[in-house]
């Protein structure tokens, strides 16, 4: 006679292990509820589907967790903060790969939640920057380096997306050509007959640009302006009370200072190294300042 099995008869197993089970744990997601990820994980192989194409280097059991933590989405930011935990703890014992792995997990939920813009203390992200240094500090292998930082960034944008969009004015300069600024000099509201500067710009293309050598003795500076949308690379400026809304933001690895800059539900691509790593931990924390380079 054959036997059937039903919830109940998988009340003591644990189908998933790992990572993966860890996870699933945290959500509070029952034996037989793994069987069911389980299920949709071998029947997605059999069509050859990728449940999630950024992040290759994650399983296919660890994916299908993600997709079903992604449907819960205020657990995400505590997951995130367990998942950091996890891999310093990880990165301590000498569990390099699984300390890779849940980290770039914690990328994952980090875009969850911050497109729920879910809100999160102060106290909560310095918590996970001391997580990323005490991992980085306990093993310095390259890919766990590099999940790290990207981790770090991710944060960035986090923080960036739950600042409220000022109130703009009315009147705004449409910008429709990057801007090459000669050394020495400044850009303010009195150069651009203005304060607001929104970007008509081709794709990728900056509002101002400096030219080689891009360092901070040229004394290049720029005061006093809102940024709206389009892309701009930090290097080579001197930037004091300015704000980014919306913008794609660039470090490329030279000098920068930055003195009460905010940035508004912008996008980040920071060139690793100490550089890159200041500038995120400036716009996760707000600091008032940071040099680098």
């Amino acid at each position: 006679m054959k036997r059937v099995l039903g919830k109940e008869h998988l009340q003591g197993e644990e189908p998933l292990g790992g990572l993966a089970g860890w996870v699933a744990r945290k959500l509070g997601v029952p034996p037989w509820g793994q069987v069911l990820i389980l299920a949709l994980v071998f029947l997605l192989l059999a069509f050859g589907s990728v449940l999630w194409s950024g992040y290759s280097r994650l399983n296919k059991i660890e994916s299908a967790v993600w997709v079903l933590a992604s449907q819960q989405s205020p657990q995400s930011r505590d997951l995130v903060r367990d998942l950091l935990s996890q891999a310093r703890k990880d990165a301590v014992s000498g569990n390099v790969d699984q300390a890779v792995a849940a980290t770039q997990l914690a990328v994952a939920y980090v875009s969850s939640a911050k497109k729920e813009r879910i809100p999160a203390p102060a106290e909560y992200f310095g918590e996970l920057l001391d997580s990323l240094d005490a991992t980085n500090l306990a093993h310095g292998r390259q890919d766990l380096v590099q999940a790290s930082f990207g981790a770090r960034v991710a944060l960035a944008e986090y923080r960036s997306a739950l600042y409220t969009s000022p109130q703009l004015p009315s009147v705004q300069k449409a910008v429709r050509n990057t801007s090459v600024i000669p050394p020495p000099d400044r850009v303010d509201p009195v150069s651009i007959s203005g304060t607001v500067l929104r970007s008509n710009l081709p794709p990728g293309a900056d509002f101002l640009s400096v030219s080689s050598p891009r360092l901070l003795s040229r004394n290049i500076s720029v005061g006093g302006i809102t940024f709206v949308g389009g892309s701009q690379t930090l290097d080579g400026i001197h930037w004091v009370n300015v704000t980014f809304v919306n913008t794609f933001v660039r470090y490329e690895g030279g000098e920068a200072e930055l003195r009460n800059v905010r940035f508004v539900n912008c996008t980040f691509q920071f060139a690793g190294g100490p550089g890159g790593t200041a500038l995120a931990n400036y716009v996760v924390l707000e600091m008032p300042t940071v040099v680098v380079g």
